[in-house]
């Protein structure tokens, strides 16, 4: 497009060199010049480029904004004095949870989440997410880093509006060096640290779509500092030279080495001149692992309590946003998404039922009209968890349901939470009380892992991890995994009973002539080993007589077991055969039907190709 003063001088000499009777397009191009450089400025004005900023089990003490007697954070800080501190600030207490309503501005339990793992962290894919919003109102958009609400399409991020992912859909992954990353649908082996490969990619993104003259939405979802404990020498040093133990050197390094990524990234952006068009938000999923400096609030990670789920939270916009705001009322990750569509005028595909309400003037106006009220932490895990913990809050009181038992404290004179008021203001405690009871009891909680959906067109591999079946029996004999939790990224061993099994649910959305694959591990002495893979009914038989049992890849682990925990290791692929399927819910089981050995077969997943 012309600049005005191009047009103009265009116009001035098509006007001198054809005479008087160019007056009328001289003027027409004036103007039409004008309206194109206004219209311009009104859509840079009314889309900006959005930032979303996620880190990964950063607490609300982990920057020197807040008190934090070893860290600074310049970057993360500066996004405070340059923007507004969103200072109460609520997630919920684990990863998923908090990332699904992040994106949909509905509680978690609303959008098919309960849980971290087991398929219990996957959002429904018929909900309306921030990205497909943004993608339907005509932005670019991009995700890097942590997923952690799906790992097959639709549940992806390509299938949930992003037009790019770069990063990993697990709830974490094993290695930070030379990590595998999947990119666009295509796992592949990076060489770098993740944060700064992370930073790289998102970087690139937005340089992208800049030149391309299209408003983006990037969603940066950092894994740091989420264990495994691994960083450089050069930011673990510092800590250790201060005096902390291996766990808190490490975490403050991993921390350290972000903050210096933002750095690298604002500075970019500043260079680009991004800063006066995009808004930027940064805040963290849950509160942190136990246990290090989180600004006396009480509880880590996993808690209702004020410590495992108040993070730091701040955004800025240039021009937009006074510098250096506090605000002071509750906010929640449910408000992101309307105040995003109203900060950016963005027209909604359908009439959502959000449990968020947008805060966008209280960014113009800290002082605007903001009526209390009440915002539920629902709970996260099992069937007995659901029904043992929560809780719910205002402006005033927090009220905790612990093991059955409810506790009331006064947030405005007890931040920290040391005094249980709950027997001096039992009215108050029972009117918290029933709020939250109805609201808990209007959810249906899914419980039951969600099938993993087959068949899709475009996507003809679907890879069924060992991490996502239910192990028979339940109680671990005769099977198990090599890191109790089977969390992503482990697999099945010690399979010593012909009894025990591993399951998975599917959903076959497109039938058809499906190969069948395993990828396994097999010592020396497991030589031999025989079974079979059922799939809806059918099964087919495989004898594996070739052993693999390579070394695991090395890694600079800092603290005591994770070596052990965040072990990652080759796999050798093993074609079995060929089913049939048809639309419509089956079962995968394997069975192991001889074995000749000490540990029977490793199993990683089980594939199945669409031909």
């Amino acid at each position: 497009m012309l600049s005005t003063l191009t047009s103009t001088s265009f116009c001035r000499r098509l006007f001198v060199g054809l005479g008087p009777v160019c007056l009328t397009l001289f003027s027409f191009c004036l103007m039409s010049a004008h309206t194109a450089a206004h219209a311009a400025e009104t859509s840079s004005t009314e889309h900006p480029n959005v930032l979303l900023i996620v880190t990964d089990d950063q607490g609300f003490g982990d920057l020197s904004l807040h008190g934090n007697p070893y860290l600074k954070t310049p970057a993360m800080d500066s996004l405070a004095d340059e923007g507004a501190n969103l200072d109460t600030f609520y997630v919920s207490p684990l990863c998923a949870p908090t990332r699904a309503s992040l994106l949909t501005g509905r509680y978690h339990p609303e959008v098919g989440v309960t849980h971290v793992t087991r398929r219990l962290e996957v959002m429904d894919p018929e909900e309306t997410t921030l990205a497909e919003i943004f993608r339907d109102n005509g932005y670019a958009t991009g995700a890097f880093g942590k997923w952690h609400n799906g790992s097959f399409y639709p549940e992806t991020p390509r299938g949930q509006g992003f037009d790019e992912f770069y990063g990993f859909p697990y709830g974490h992954i094993p290695h930070y060096f030379e990590p595998e990353i999947e990119d666009n649908g295509v796992w592949k082996q990076e060489h770098g640290y993740i944060t700064d490969l992370l930073t790289d990619e998102a970087m690139k993104f937005m340089d992208k779509e800049s030149a391309a003259g299209k408003p983006f939405f990037c969603y940066l979802a950092y894994n740091a500092p989420h264990t495994p404990a691994l960083v450089s020498d050069e930011y673990y040093d510092r800590f250790k030279a201060m005096g902390l133990t291996d766990k808190e050197a490490a975490i403050y390094g991993m921390i350290a080495a972000l903050d210096d990524n933002l750095a690298r990234l604002f500075e970019h952006m500043q260079k680009e001149d991004l800063f006066k068009d995009t808004i930027v938000i940064f805040m963290s999923d849950n509160g942190p692992i136990p246990e290090r400096y989180n600004a006396n609030l009480k509880g880590w990670k996993g808690w209702y309590d004020e410590g495992g789920v108040r993070v730091p939270c701040f955004i800025r916009w240039d021009g937009h946003i006074t510098k250096g705001e506090k605000l002071e009322k509750r906010l929640a990750h449910v408000d992101i998404l309307p105040t995003l569509v109203e900060l950016c005028d963005l027209k909604q595909p359908k009439t959502l039922p959000l449990d968020g309400q947008s805060f966008a003037a209280l960014l113009k106006d800290p002082q605007a009209p903001w009526e209390d009220r009440l915002l539920y932490t629902l709970p996260v895990g099992n069937k007995d968890r659901i029904e043992s913990y929560g809780s719910v809050r205002n402006d005033e009181w927090l009220a905790v349901k612990r093991e059955n038992e409810w506790e009331l404290y006064d947030l405005l004179k007890d931040p920290t939470q040391q005094h249980n008021v709950a027997a001096q203001y039992p009215d108050v405690l029972a009117q918290l009380k029933a709020a939250y009871e109805k609201r808990h009891g209007a959810i249906n909680y899914r419980l039951d892992p969600r099938p993993i959906p087959v068949g899709y067109e475009g996507h003809p591999l679907v890879r069924i991890e060992a991490h996502d079946a239910l192990l028979h029996p339940k109680n671990g004999e005769g099977i198990g995994y090599n890191y109790p939790a089977g969390f992503a990224h482990h697999w099945i061993t010690n399979w010593t009973s012909m009894d025990s099994y591993p399951e998975w649910s599917l959903n076959v959305v497109g039938g058809g002539t499906y190969d069948v694959a395993l990828l396994y591990c097999l010592p020396a002495e497991d030589v031999g080993v025989q079974g079979e893979v059922q799939v809806a009914g059918q099964s087919v038989a495989f004898k594996l007589d070739e052993a693999f049992d390579p070394d695991v890849y090395p890694q600079p682990f800092r603290l005591k077991g994770e070596a052990e925990k965040y072990a990652r290791k080759p796999w050798k692929t093993f074609p079995v055969g060929t089913v049939e399927l048809e639309p419509g819910p089956a079962t995968v089981r394997v069975r192991l039907t001889d074995i000749p050995g000490p540990m029977g077969m490793e199993l990683k997943a089980v594939e199945l190709r669409k031909r």
